[in-house]
């Protein structure tokens, strides 16, 4: 007898469009389980995050839960735990890994009268000492890539079994996840997805196949071939009938057979998600900036909390959902909303801590500086000893990074986009899978690619011998001192140049710098909403949250603006998404001394 284990992952990002998250319901998650209800021979496993969950009970969602309660009283379905906001273990504090975990196991148990003793790691990325955490979590049993057994050696054979792992004396079993099966199902026909499995001996017998239940309906272009052309009910209909292939849940598996063997794993995810980290998922961190500062910034909020105040750590699990992290084909971090999400979060939760105005010294983003940080009733700002610059300028009010814009890398896609855009457009009407699909969404986005070669941060300073040498201008990042003057108010100095930052319901920013060049730019980045931008002599008025904000200039030459946008890859195809908006403040340098004020601020106090 051969064993398939069918685990379902349903996931959506916080912040992520309801819109989206509706048709992700109706199209996928819902009809999918309709259909496991109808083959009573059928079993599967189940991870909904909490995510989820928590929008179903926002948005009074019944039908989800009722299939789930049905499939549970014909015991035919295995809930599984997991972080309850779809947190990346590996990147978060050791309690908050634990507390991520039973949060979701103590929601299955009130919801569901559910005891799950299995865990789905979000984005299936594996690090050697999970399993402490994870059996401290009261959970039994994971699921990860066949990448990391073949890491191993591990050939096709071997994976038809589950294995047992430990860290420190604390054991894990570990079900290898088949990318075979990933691929087969559901883009291949249905038998050739049984011949596969019935192609091995007797002694190889247990077979998993865990994946994005998005793929069934959510996917370009497999709602009409999954629900309407009948795959899935032809998959589940020969699984009904199969004498020889029977499908069973995860603690089924664990009580009828041992594992095979004990094994050590190195640091692992999917294929696809190594080659978009270099490897390991740590290094987006490294790859890109804006997914440093978000990390940490939850970090930052973290070390400034208590886990008894209920609602502030709430805020902090939600802000550790994965999405906004990351960029692959999946991954959010090119979406400004999902970031926006994850900031959102973090100052709902700060915003219930009684604060007061204070400069806060510590190396925030981890580069081996200290950053000067101002935590103040209207404005947080994180400053940097490199350029004097500001790394993230927060509007705590209205609870918004100003900030939240992200640099134009480079990505692999780009050259691969430049090769497609040449070619004639050919549909051959064959489902694939969205890694071997390359979808342009328009043919126009090759002219918008641009690309950076500094970070798109704040108040950067670029001198300049004539204005076309912008285009081509690095800002200086030279190391400066600093001294905090008084309790809003911070200096920043080198041997030439003087940076003051005052702060209080505005932001005052003043530049004292010798003759150097002919002109002085002040680069400002900037998200606030697309078109909405008014741009007049020494002022620029912008918009956020409907309400307008002011720069302030004095004696400027000129004020140039241009749109962040980079051309991106998503499950939906390539994407022109606008990121915010640079503005350059041009000042013309007369005198051997000269003194450059700028201020930001609401403007109706202006």
């Amino acid at each position: 007898m051969k064993y398939l284990l069918i685990m379902i992952h349903n996931h959506q990002p916080i912040g992520n469009f309801k819109d989206v998250i509706l048709k992700a319901f109706y199209n996928s998650y819902i009809p999918f389980l309709e259909k496991v209800l109808k083959y009573k021979n059928v079993s599967i496993a189940l991870h909904t995050s909490g995510v989820l969950f928590e929008f179903m009970e926002e948005n009074n969602i019944k039908d989800y839960e009722d299939l789930i309660k049905e499939l549970l009283k014909e015991n035919r379905i295995e809930l599984i735990s997991g972080t309850f906001y779809e947190a990346i273990l590996s990147l978060i504090p050791e309690e908050d890994k634990i507390n991520q975990i039973k949060k979701m196991n103590n929601y299955l148990s009130d919801k569901f009268n559910f005891t799950s003793k299995g865990i789905w790691l979000t984005e299936r990325i594996w690090e050697p000492d999970l399993p402490k955490y994870i059996k401290k979590a009261d959970i039994d049993y994971t699921l990860i890539d066949d990448n990391a057994f073949r890491k191993l050696g591990f050939d096709n054979k071997s994976l038809n079994h589950y294995y047992i792992t430990e860290n420190e004396g604390y054991p894990l079993n570990i079900f290898p996840i088949q990318k075979k099966l990933r691929y087969l199902i559901p883009f291949r026909d249905v038998n050739e997805v049984l011949s596969y499995i019935r192609s091995f001996d007797d002694d190889s017998n247990i077979f998993t196949y865990g994946d994005d239940g998005e793929k069934f309906g959510l996917w370009p272009g497999t709602y009409d071939y999954v629900y309407k052309n009948g795959y899935l009910d032809k998959f589940l209909s020969n699984l009904n009938q199969c004498e020889d292939i029977k499908t069973i849940k995860f603690i089924d598996i664990l009580n009828k057979f041992p594992p095979k063997d004990r094994v050590y794993f190195n640091v692992s995810s999917y294929e696809e998600m190594e080659e978009w980290s270099n490897g390991n998922f740590r290094n987006f961190l490294s790859k890109y900036n804006e997914s440093n500062k978000m990390h940490k910034r939850m970090l930052f909020f973290r070390n400034n909390i208590n886990v008894e105040n209920k609602e502030a750590y709430n805020h902090l699990l939600k802000s550790q959902c994965n999405d906004a992290y990351w960029h692959g084909i999946f991954g959010g971090l090119y979406l400004p909303h999902l970031r926006e999400a994850i900031y959102e979060e973090i100052f709902d939760g700060e915003n219930s801590l009684d604060k007061r105005d204070v400069f806060k010294i510590e190396d925030f983003d981890k580069d081996g500086f200290k950053e000067i940080i101002f935590i103040g009733e209207n404005f947080n700002l994180f400053l940097h000893q490199k350029g004097a610059r500001l790394i993230e300028i927060d509007k705590v009010k209205d609870k918004k990074n100003l900030s939240n814009i992200i640099t134009r890398y480079k990505e692999s896609y780009h050259n691969k986009l430049l090769e497609e855009i040449e070619k004639k457009v050919v549909d051959d009407n064959e489902i694939k899978t969205i890694h071997n699909s390359f979808i342009i969404k328009d043919r126009n986005v090759v002219s918008y690619l641009k690309f950076d070669n500094y970070f798109k941060e704040n108040f950067l300073i670029h001198f300049l011998n004539n204005l076309d040498d912008l285009k081509n201008s690095v800002p200086i990042l030279e190391k400066f001192n600093h001294k905090v003057l008084n309790s809003n108010k911070i200096e920043f100095y080198t041997n030439e140049i003087t940076v003051t930052y005052e702060i209080d319901e505005k932001i005052k920013y003043s530049l004292k710098v010798p003759k150097k060049s002919d002109y002085l730019t002040v680069e400002m980045n900037l998200y606030f909403l697309e078109d909405k931008v008014k741009i007049e002599e020494d002022l620029v008025i912008f918009n956020i949250n409907d309400k307008e904000m002011y720069i302030k200039t004095e004696n400027s030459y000129k004020i140039l603006d241009e749109k962040i946008l980079t051309i991106s890859s998503s499950e939906s195809g390539i994407e022109k998404i606008y990121q915010g908006t640079t503005l350059f403040f041009i000042f013309y340098l007369k005198n051997d001394i000269n003194l450059i004020s700028m201020e930001i601020g609401d403007l109706y106090e202006k």
